[in-house]
């Protein structure tokens, strides 16, 4: 799966190359597009959770997990 190349290679780097106190998260993007939608919020959740990641969705439009 194309999500699983996307983020498992950068996600062994930052690993390999941070410190491990450096909280790393897995972001979804433009969660308002509901109908277009290529990625399920439990895929979402799911594939952060076997990296070992925090995950989040959040959508500029509509104000979703993000403050101005």
């Amino acid at each position: 799966m194309f999500l699983e190349l996307f983020v498992k290679e950068p996600n062994l780097h930052m690993i390999a190359h941070s410190d491990p106190i450096v909280a790393r998260m897995l972001v979804g993007n433009k969660c308002d597009l509901e109908n277009i939608r290529d990625v399920s919020i439990e895929e979402g959740k799911s594939l952060a959770e076997e990296e070992g990641l925090f995950f989040m969705e959040t959508s500029a439009l509509d104000s979703t997990n993000v403050e101005a």
